[in-house]
């Protein structure tokens, strides 16, 4: 019985080094992901916010209908709004949360057209 019960250790620790070995070539390809993504997104042609009020180009989305985006900056460093027809979404820049959305074509009430359901509000 004891040899049975080294073996199966043994067999034990072998497999759990070997995981180990092959978590660290999966972690060192994780590291390098974002190096490709950053070189990939800084040659893709995305405009550039210069103004605090810039139209986003035409998104044709799933349905296939185009339309387009307003993001606006409300003061610098602090909040982003965007806005589309479906959505209204509010981005705090510092992390990146979305501190608001609301959907302005679904009022909360049909006798109040201009307050829009809020899905989030901090």
């Amino acid at each position: 019985m004891d040899i049975q019960r080294t073996g199966l250790l043994a067999i034990l620790g072998i497999a759990t080094y070997m995981l180990f070995l092959q978590w660290n070539v999966y972690t060192e390809e994780q590291d390098l992901a974002p190096d490709r993504v950053s070189v990939a997104a800084a040659q893709s042609s995305v405009p550039a916010i210069s103004s605090p009020d810039t139209s986003v180009p035409d998104v044709t989305s799933i349905d296939g209908e185009s339309s387009t985006a307003m993001v606006t900056a409300s003061e610098p460093g602090s909040h982003v709004r965007v806005q589309t027809p479906l959505f209204d979404i509010t981005i705090d820049l510092s992390g990146g949360d979305i501190t608001q959305a609301l959907l302005p074509k679904f009022p909360t009430r049909i006798d109040r057209p201009n307050d829009p359901i809020a899905l989030l509000d901090s």
